[in-house]
């Protein structure tokens, strides 16, 4: 120790062995650090010179109806590392159309790749992201409200139909021609997603990767996506100014030949949840022509896929406050509620709503007859929970418990001479008051009046709609008449001192059977009859 205190040595199996020097070893790492030190500069010169000179995207931008893409500014500090400014990528194939645009992105980019038609990155950093992307249709009329809500993308005609005559199938020399696409660990703040008509404007975020080889093969993810509050619109319907959700998505390798369509999710994994106030039913103008709805509610989901399918427990309900909607002369102010679910019973989804309010129903040159609604309900189910083949309906059941018309003098205006004479008389003005149910299967549709008062005149009776229209009857009293009404082929005859069992006889002749209750299996599903009941 007195040795070690003033610098002496110690002997024996106390002192280090210290290993000799590889002086061959650390010429071998000079030299490479030599070289590296050489070569950067002249890489920093050749690939910035050759990012901006806009040869690359020249290249890439050969075909720009397929595939363009460019950038305001790029940089790479050393191999593979590229920090752009101002990019935009934009591609479209036989089906589809995308752009992403991007405001600033450090990136690794397979540089090489690009030389074989890839865009191949990862560790994907970027900021102000904004993707757009929409399907290409058949036709545009009867969609013109909604195309118009779809993306615009620079460069391309809108609407974005799908060619006709179809264009002759590519070769495979051709397909393996197209761009690739593959974006990996990415990590981006989004300003604007924009897919269909869904707009979404404000902060999100993004986690995960995509990947695109046109008519080839498609994957997702696993992919986490946020949105912070941000407006959702569709056209120029604003649904939410503050709209907050998370979902995450996975779509494994996709091959996209073997799976048109919505077969193509049948390897979408996702998990959905979401609670929101909806501004505006705006909206639902886009769907179907003519219709004009107004008024505020509320969205919620937990919705939970795997394999293309619906998983148990995954639910969307939706609550409508003060609506107002028209179409075709009707009018519907009030509010409703629905809520669709999966449960572990069922292995569909079954919906079931509610609607409570005012229609206002349109009568030719008289008006119109305002009637008031209560314990109105409907139960939905659908065939099964498989995305891929769409949701496809099994049967629809909507009771309407009440109908109440105050004044009811334009229905006797209406009905001609007779009923503006006798009307009165038996009828009186009002009220009217009727309920009934309505049934709808993939093969019929069954109305039944389970029954009609006005003063001294009642009505009970069903029809269904066949091949051939309406067949059924009615059959009740004016009065002290009886009377009954016949509907074939959707064709009204009235009949005289129709008597029972005079509507029990033309029913049958209708294929319509005595109501009974509803059959019902243990998991409360309504089950499937192959005809009119």
């Amino acid at each position: 120790m007195e040795q070690l205190a003033t610098g002496g040595t110690v002997d024996g199996p106390e002192r280090a062995a210290v290993p000799p020097m590889n002086w061959r070893r650390i010429g071998r790492l000079s030299r490479w650090l030599l070289l590296l030190v050489a070569v950067e500069p002249l890489y920093v010169l050749v690939a910035n010179a050759t990012l901006y000179s806009g040869v690359i995207e020249r290249v890439a931008s050969k075909r720009p109806e397929s595939f363009q893409m460019g950038w305001k500014r790029a940089y790479s500090p050393w191999p593979g590392r590229v920090y752009l400014s101002g990019f935009h990528l934009r591609l479209q194939d036989s089906q589809i159309q995308f752009r992403l645009a991007v405001d600033s992105a450090t990136v690794d980019v397979d540089l090489w790749a690009l030389l074989q038609r890839k865009f191949r990155a990862s560790r994907v950093r970027a900021d102000g992201v904004s993707y757009r992307m929409l399907g290409k249709v058949e036709t545009a009329e009867g969609r013109e409200p909604r195309l118009a809500a779809f993306p615009t993308l620079e460069g391309y005609p809108r609407p974005a139909l799908l060619a006709n005559p179809a264009s002759p199938a590519k070769t495979a020399a051709e397909v393996d021609a197209l761009w690739v696409v593959e974006l990996d660990d990415v990590d981006a703040v989004i300003s604007e997603l924009w897919f269909l008509e869904y707009r979404y404007q404000g902060l999100a975020r993004v986690h995960g990767g995509f990947g695109l080889r046109p008519l080839r093969k498609l994957w997702v993810g696993p992919a986490l996506l946020v949105f912070d509050g941000g407006e959702l619109s569709a056209g120029e319907h604003v649904i939410s100014s503050a709209f907050s959700a998370h979902a995450m998505v996975t779509i494994d390798p996709v091959d996209l030949p073997s799976s048109p369509g919505l077969r193509a999710l049948h390897t979408l994994a996702t998990s959905i949840q979401l609670d929101t106030a909806i501004e505006d039913l705006g909206v639902a103008d886009l769907y179907l022509d003519g219709l004009k709805a107004r008024g505020p509610g509320r969205l919620a989901a937990n919705i939970e896929v795997a394999g293309g399918r619906l998983l148990n427990g995954s639910t969307l309900e939706v609550w409508l406050a003060r609506t107002d909607a028209q179409i075709r002369g009707y009018r519907f102010k009030g509010n409703a509620h629905a809520k669709v679910s999966v449960t572990d019973a069922a292995q569909a989804p079954v919906g079931h709503a509610t609607l409570a309010g005012a229609l206002a129903v349109p009568l030719a040159e008289k008006g119109a007859l305002d009637v008031e609604l209560s314990d109105v309900s409907g139960r939905l189910v659908l065939q099964d929970n498989d995305l891929t083949n769409g949701l496809r309906l099994e049967r629809l059941y909507a009771v309407l418990g009440e109908a109440r018309v105050g004044d009811a003098r334009p229905i006797a205006r209406s009905i001609g001479m007779v009923g503006s004479l006798l009307g009165p008389v038996v009828l009186g003005d009002g009220p009217l008051v009727a309920s009934g149910s309505a049934l709808l299967t993939s093969e019929y549709a069954l109305v039944r009046l389970k029954h009609l008062q006005q003063g001294g005149g009642e009505l009970e009776g069903a029809a269904v709609l066949g091949a051939n229209g309406w067949n059924g009857a009615a059959a009740g009293h004016f009065g002290v008449i009886p009377l009954g009404v016949r509907v074939q082929n959707s064709k009204l005859e009235t009949v005289l001192l129709a008597q029972q069992p005079w509507l029990s006889e033309e029913l049958l002749k209708a294929g319509i059977t005595p109501e009974r209750p509803a059959l019902s299996r243990a998991d409360g599903s309504v089950a499937h009859r192959r005809g009119p009941r």
